[in-house]
């Protein structure tokens, strides 16, 4: 990933699209979207330019990081700090027996690999702390997370100008 210079607005997935061609793989690959009115080759085109942050990678992170990946996110960064656990084999869904003690990053990104791999997959084994959040947030368009595990953080986000920030999705868990 091309980082995005401090200070400077990150372009757009919009304005990142001129000159972005599929391959023919990518056209047989992204078919069934190209013939969406809702998305077509535009469409597309500015998926495989898109940035998200997918901040953790359990139970709810893992069906989003597979669905962005197969849809042909260009980049897809993956934060936790975790290691595969046993019992997280019920409900992470990017995980199975094989990844026991890995780390998380690792098992999810070769995982997702395997699911399609046009997206560039950046780790971060870390948690996202007021201390990392402006690095690891750099250069995304979109930053998609667990409430719980990102609210608490984002306060240190007030040193961003909002030109700086990206969009924030979080899943909210009930």
């Amino acid at each position: 990933m091309t980082p995005v210079a401090t200070g400077d607005p990150a372009p757009s997935p919009n304005d990142r699209i001129e000159g972005v061609d599929l391959d023919t793989e990518e056209l047989r690959r992204y078919g069934r979207h190209l013939v969406l009115p809702e998305v077509g080759m535009d469409g597309q085109r500015r998926l495989k330019t898109a940035r998200v942050l997918l901040v953790g990678t359990g139970g709810l992170g893992s069906p989003a990081a597979l669905y962005l990946a197969a849809a042909g996110v260009g980049t897809l960064g993956l934060v936790d700090f975790d290691d595969v656990e046993l019992s997280n084999l019920q409900r992470q869904v990017l995980f199975d027996q094989r990844d026991l003690g890995r780390p998380k990053v690792d098992a999810a990104a070769d995982r997702l690999r395997n699911v399609n791999p046009h997206v560039d997959l950046v780790r971060h084994g870390e948690r996202l702390e007021a201390s990392n959040v402006r690095r690891l947030l750099e250069g995304y368009d979109l930053v998609l997370g667990h409430v719980v595990l990102v609210l608490h953080r984002v306060h240190s986000l007030c040193r961003l100008r909002v030109s700086q920030m990206p969009r924030f999705v979080f899943i909210i868990q009930i």
